[in-house]
């Protein structure tokens, strides 16, 4: 739902993953926490992950400023 964050992690290659949105791509509305932030400690389970240019630029979760 808006507002709340969502992450995977795809341990296959040529996979293929899907999910639903609840409107149409806004780039303006992109936002997100960098992946690997300690306050939230989520253990991915793998230590070099492959990141977008902008995934590897997100603030940590004490830095989001949240649009909601």
């Amino acid at each position: 739902p808006p507002g709340f964050a969502h992450g995977f992690s795809v341990l296959e290659n040529e996979t293929i993953f899907a999910y639903k949105c609840t409107g149409l791509y806004d780039k303006e509305s992109e936002g997100g926490i960098i992946w690997n932030d300690p306050d939230i400690g989520i253990d991915w389970g793998i230590k070099s992950p492959e990141l977008s240019d902008k995934d590897e630029l997100l603030p940590r979760f004490s830095n989001f400023e949240s649009p909601f």
